[in-house]
């Protein structure tokens, strides 16, 4: 196992600092034996914690000019970057992360979504497509794992996280290897979205035991949360479809 090569690098800032001891008990729920660091980014606030070592890069302009400070101050080879509001859901089989990480180090790869994508693709294996050129969202940023100088090359810090997923996927096209599963392998719970508590997620999360604070962060109405399902429900319909028929 390469451990000492990869680390997991959180994107956040100070102001999400209410969603760090629920991420965290999420991790230690679900993912106990996880053998990489895990590495939070803040602007000044340090974070308390066994698990999370927080990287404080101060001022930023954008959130790729935030990552960028966190990335360089990684000694760790490849980067598998996840964010603030994605929490796990369910047991991590570590092996089975540790294989497919195994596999983008053995194989050269320089990008490798741990999720299923909406990117138009070419199958490599039962499990493992490559994101073909000039299609959308290439280099999207939920549970990717990078060769930390990938990351670095494309990153234009001037760019807010969406401007990345879009612009930077026509710059990843001169690189080859962007690969991603065709089945989430990293379960999770998105928390929330455009700054406010999903409903739903608030629920699943007190299930298992995890309790939010709803008092420094609103909640989405119910308008919002329907808006929100419908949406969701319409871009997993559209994936299925995407990769029904290469695997049937």
């Amino acid at each position: 196992m390469n451990s000492k090569k990869v680390a997991i690098i959180i994107s956040s800032f100070d102001g999400y600092s209410d969603l760090w001891r629920p991420l965290e008990e999420s991790y230690k729920k679900y993912w106990e034996d996880c053998p990489y660091k895990i590495y939070l980014t803040t602007n000044f606030k340090e974070y308390k914690s066994d698990l999370f070592k927080t990287l404080q890069v101060g001022k930023d302009k954008s959130w790729s000019d935030m990552l960028y400070k966190s990335v360089e101050m990684i000694e760790e080879d490849y980067l598998l970057l996840t964010f603030d509001d994605l929490f796990l859901s369910r047991k991590i089989e570590t092996k089975d992360i540790s294989s497919l990480i195994e596999y983008v180090i053995d194989n050269d790869v320089d990008y490798f979504q741990l999720y299923s994508s909406n990117s138009q693709h070419t199958k490599i294996t039962d499990k493992i497509v490559s994101k073909d050129k000039n299609s959308k969202y290439r280099n999207a940023t939920v549970w990717s794992l990078w060769k930390k100088e990938v990351l670095l090359d494309l990153l234009d810090r001037d760019e807010n996280a969406w401007e990345f997923e879009d612009k930077g996927s026509e710059r990843s096209n001169r690189y080859d290897k962007f690969y991603c599963v065709n089945y989430p392998a990293i379960p999770y719970i998105n928390g929330v979205v455009k700054g406010k508590w999903v409903p739903s997620a608030i629920g699943k999360l007190k299930k298992q035991g995890i309790e939010v604070d709803t008092q420094s962060r609103k909640v989405m109405s119910l308008k919002e949360s329907l808006k929100y399902n419908v949406v969701n429900k319409c871009y997993n319909l559209y994936k299925s479809m995407l990769f029904k028929g290469k695997y049937d």
